[in-house]
């Protein structure tokens, strides 16, 4: 099968990009995921805990 047969089914899929952290281990990341996620079932990278991860609150401007 050719790469042209292939479909992205993630394409034009609203998501969320915020910055969150962990309230486990702290661990600070950008995280971008579907819009229809919630956030409680989120996995922190660094402890691999789910349900901890909540956004800090920071602006996510064009520029910085």
């Amino acid at each position: 099968m050719s790469d042209s047969n292939v479909i992205d089914i993630e394409e034009g899929m609203p998501s969320e990009v915020a910055e969150l952290i962990c309230l486990g281990c702290h661990h600070r990341t950008m995280c971008v995921w579907p819009a229809s996620t919630p956030m409680k079932v989120l996995e922190c990278g660094k402890c691999g805990e789910v349900g901890l991860m909540i956004s800090t609150g920071q602006r996510m401007d064009d520029e910085y």
